[in-house]
């Protein structure tokens, strides 16, 4: 029999569901019978099968095999081209359910980039969005560039396309092409879209949260500008939508960098409640690259900290290669270059930082290049080369004002190890750094490194919201009126206490909450409800 005859000779529902299946790259099992189901619910009349669909169609063994491995049904290949020629007859409507169903499943099962390619398929492109963001694309390069393959398909039919000018294709064609392709290498080409991609953020009418991912980026820049409560909120924000949206990788961006404000913010208690939901990253079931997340936060974190023993043995591995994609892969070369500035081999540093992959992969991100240039000031300052380090400063200074925002963070979280190099240029430099802003850093990053070392003390004590140190009616009765604006002469008066003891009360409650000044006291006393 020829296929025509093969194909007249099956029920109508079966010829139809037939054609159905040819517009399917693979069909699990699974999948196969959870799209007759839904099928038969929409169009009970059109579909009316009876029993157990895959084992009706494995017996068509003259069209149909059944790979046991695989657990898959396969279409005889000269069938299946005779099916796509039959596709035309199908309506939009059953087309579209049956698409949609076979997307979710590939969601729920994990199959990254099938889900994407069906829902770009039926024009679900929110879901599309959700699917990539769901996937851990930034780690695998096949997967990229499969996302890419979908992206460019869409983007190139723009006639299929209901609305062309929906918030979902500018996010595509502008945001997630451009992280794709940088995760790729290709630097100049995702640049080019990042530059675009203000066409989203400054439309009128468009949704600037989409997915929580876009205020995450309003956060990083709050946070390398210094604005750190404005960045504390904007996290907090992100982090809510993107555990909705269950986009784990954000998730967990943002926890990383809250628990840097609260560093910053000399917090021992929020620094410890952080840390806590960043393990808590490890208990997520449908999260595949939760481990070395955790690994490359929790490294960055103890590098950070001088707690080199406490790092991922694979993290210390300086000259191994995780072969990650380029974004998670420069946040473990920065890991690397850490470990070697806590052990203080500076020569290796120098050499480490040469190698071409070093230098293309740090020059691909503004930050990076920025950290990596402050590093090498602070290390030839080390090495007693004066000159040329007072060079690297005033060229990473350049760096930092180049953007209509000034960075500052990669300065400030240098803490001690950045404030000789600071002092020495005060007294040398010729005009090339403005002498405020040298007075400013060393202030700001002489008191990071006092609220760092705070946070080491009372993390070996256990230090947490629960156990506060407890102020004392007075003390709160003042540390109220101080949020309210009131001078220390007015305190003084109200409370009938001389302006010596007002002067050691304050700093009593300085002391007790780990307070570095008012602001600083009043943020930590309103966060845990003691005003």
């Amino acid at each position: 029999m020829n296929n025509n005859s093969i194909f007249n000779s099956l029920p109508p529902f079966f010829r139809n569901f037939l054609v159905i299946l040819s517009l399917f790259r693979h069909l699990p099992l699974e999948a196969v019978e959870k799209t007759a189901f839904d099928l038969k619910s929409k169009f009970p009349e059109k579909y009316n099968f009876n029993g157990n669909v895959p084992e009706s169609l494995i017996k068509l063994k003259d069209i149909i095999s059944y790979d046991e491995n695989l657990h898959n049904l396969i279409i005889n290949k000269t069938f299946l081209d005779f099916l796509k020629t039959k596709q035309s007859i199908l309506p939009k409507e059953e087309i579209n359910i049956a698409i949609l169903t076979k997307a979710k499943w590939c969601f729920n099962n994990k199959i990254w980039t099938d889900a994407a390619y069906y829902y770009g398929e039926a024009g679900d492109y929110e879901e599309l969005i959700n699917t990539i963001y769901s996937s851990p694309f930034l780690f695998y390069k096949s997967m990229c560039e499969s996302f890419l393959e979908i992206i460019n398909k869409i983007l190139n039919n723009k006639t299929t396309i209901k609305n062309p000018d929906s918030i979902h294709i500018f996010y595509m064609q502008y945001i997630i092409k451009a992280q794709i392709l940088l995760c790729l290498g290709k630097y100049k080409e995702s640049e080019k879209l990042f530059k675009e991609s203000k066409k989203i953020h400054t439309s009128p009418g468009t949704n600037n949260d989409l997915y929580g991912t876009d205020t995450l980026y309003k956060a990083e820049l709050a946070f390398f500008t210094g604005e750190l409560d404005k960045a504390e909120q904007l996290f907090r924000e992100s982090i809510q939508e993107t555990r909705k949206t269950k986009i784990h990788e954000a998730n967990c961006k943002g926890l990383f960098y809250l628990f840097r404000i609260y560093i910053s913010f000399g917090d021992a208690a929020s620094v410890k409640e952080t840390w806590e939901q960043i393990e808590a990253v490890l208990k997520i079931k449908d999260f595949p690259v939760k481990y070395e997340i955790f690994d490359l936060i929790s490294g960055y974190i103890y590098a950070h900290t001088g707690e080199i023993e406490k790092i991922a043995p694979w993290l210390r591995n300086i000259n191994g290669d995780s072969g990650f994609n380029i974004l998670p892969g420069t946040f473990e070369k920065m890991i690397k270059l850490k470990i070697l500035f806590r052990e203080k081999r500076y020569e290796e540093i120098l050499k480490y930082l040469d190698k071409k992959e070093i230098i293309e992969s740090f020059c691909a991100f503004y930050i990076t290049s920025l950290e990596t240039e402050i590093t090498k000031a602070i290390i030839n300052f080390n090495m007693g080369n004066n000159s040329k380090s007072l060079k690297l400063l005033e060229s990473s200074y350049k760096l930092s004002i180049s953007m209509n925002k000034e960075i500052i963070m990669p300065f400030i979280e240098q803490g001690e190890d950045i404030k000789n190099l600071l002092m020495f240029a005060m007294k040398t430099n010729p005009g090339m750094i403005p002498k405020e802003w040298l007075k400013s850093m060393i202030s700001k990053s002489s008191a990071y490194g006092k609220k760092i070392a705070g946070i080491k003390e009372k993390k070996s004590k256990n230090y947490t919201k629960d156990n506060l140190p407890s102020l004392t009616p007075q003390e709160i009765l003042v540390l109220d009126l101080i949020s309210r604006g009131r001078k220390r002469a007015e305190i003084a008066k109200e409370i009938s206490i001389s302006a010596g003891s007002l002067k050691s009360t304050i700093k009593l409650i300085f002391d007790k909450l780990d307070a570095q000044n008012r602001a600083d006291a009043i943020r930590i006393a309103a966060k845990h409800k003691i005003i």
